[in-house]
């Protein structure tokens, strides 16, 4: 699939704001339901338009009500409510039209819940594993390593914590579904192991981006500086 700018959000990007007014307009002509190929399209150009992370770009703080851009999955940041964030809804709306339409693309779409990859809450790893499986080399690969190294970095540390007796707290009952029956110690490993794998990853699709880095090199000591998902 080529994914083709058209004319129209071309000249629109005087501005970041003016283009997202005119990719809202676009979805809204087709009364918030556009095909599969439309809603892929949409989505990319909102994920270029309002980076997610430092090493994609700068972030869009917009004059208008943020609210005003819902209906696209544009909203303001779970701490930052001055700046805005694409939540990744048209993608998880055209994998819900047609799955198997553009399926490298909308596949993805499944790895983050309801709030969407702006929220707090962690993803689904086990949908994150999927599309790496389906597609390694697809166009969210790096997405998804991303999101599952940031995922595991955060267990190994509820883990570790439940080794030490501490349950009581917002960042275990978040993860608790995920902590099994297993002994502790072999569940941290596998974190570790599996934190260590996709940030390697990580480094090696993108050795510009000195987080990826700094985050290996974290997991490969067992020491995480932070938290990525279930801020408090």
């Amino acid at each position: 699939m080529v994914l083709i700018l058209h004319g129209p959000f071309v000249q629109a990007q005087d501005t970041r704001e003016a283009a997202l007014e005119y990719i809202q307009r676009e979805y809204q002509v087709a009364g918030g339901r556009p095909d599969v190929e439309t809603l892929v399209r949409l989505d990319q150009q909102l994920r270029a338009l309002l980076p997610h992370w430092n090493w994609e770009g700068k972030p869009l703080s917009i004059k208008a009500n943020p609210r005003n851009y819902e209906d696209i999955g544009v909203e303001p940041a779970v701490f930052e409510p001055d700046v805005v964030g694409y939540s990744g809804k048209l993608l998880r709306e055209a994998h819900a039209i047609e799955p198997r339409s553009h399926r490298q693309f909308t596949l993805y779409g499944t790895v983050f819940g309801i709030q969407g990859e702006t929220g707090n809450q962690p993803p689904n790893p086990e949908a994150a594993e999927a599309y790496l499986k389906e597609f390694p080399n697809g166009p969210f690969g790096l997405q998804s390593h991303l999101a599952l190294g940031n995922f595991q970095s955060d267990l190994f540390q509820v883990i570790q914590g439940a080794e030490s007796g501490d349950r009581e707290n917002y960042k275990y009952e978040c993860y608790r579904a995920f902590v099994t029956n297993a002994p502790l110690s072999a569940q941290r490993r596998q974190a570790q192991a599996s934190a260590i794998e996709h940030y390697g990853a990580l480094t090696r699709l993108r050795p510009d981006v000195h987080e990826f880095a700094d985050w290996l090199a974290q997991a490969r000591r067992g020491r995480f500086e932070g938290w990525h998902y279930c801020a408090d």
